[in-house]
């Protein structure tokens, strides 16, 4: 009876050494996996505040210089998120202190892709413009023609 019991004991402790190898396994694997995420986020992060950001701010600036003669400003709301990007900037136009019509919002997610929304003043999403190919300087052109929008149909709404 005691070799069968030992017999039983090196099969129990040889079974739990193989289970133990199996969840180690997977341990290590999901630890890389979560590193090689957390890695990526921060090369994202590290580019939006780095390249992106200054040239939206640059944009920004230059269209409020365009605009402050006639009381039209365009105010920048950083954010952290909203899914999916791990930072975006929403963009109001405000006449006389107002903000007016729809929203636009730059963000950029945890890939590394640069997308526009525009939004509903409830900030509803109404279209985005996801593009691999859209850089900061595309960016600067799209928020030119939001505010060019947003102003005719101010423009229109006053002189109609």
């Amino acid at each position: 009876m005691t070799h069968t019991y030992h017999a039983a004991l090196a099969t129990i402790i040889a079974q739990k050494k193989s289970i133990d190898g199996i969840i180690s396994a997977r341990d290590r694997a999901a630890r890389e996996s979560a590193e090689q995420e957390a890695s990526q986020l921060l090369r994202c992060r590290e580019l939006w505040r780095t390249q992106y950001l200054p040239r939206l701010q640059h944009a920004l600036h230059d269209v409020n210089e365009a605009l402050d003669e006639a009381g039209i400003h365009l105010r920048d709301i950083p954010q952290r998120g909203p899914e999916p990007f791990i930072s975006s900037i929403l963009f109001v136009l405000f006449f006389d202190g107002q903000p007016e019509g729809e929203k636009l919002r730059i963000g950029f997610d945890r890939t590394g892709v640069l997308t526009v929304q525009r939004l509903d003043p409830r900030e509803k999403l109404l279209e985005t413009l996801p593009a691999s190919a859209l850089d900061a300087e595309a960016c600067g052109r799209l928020l030119t023609e939001f505010v060019a929008t947003i102003c005719n149909a101010h423009f229109a709404k006053l002189n109609g």
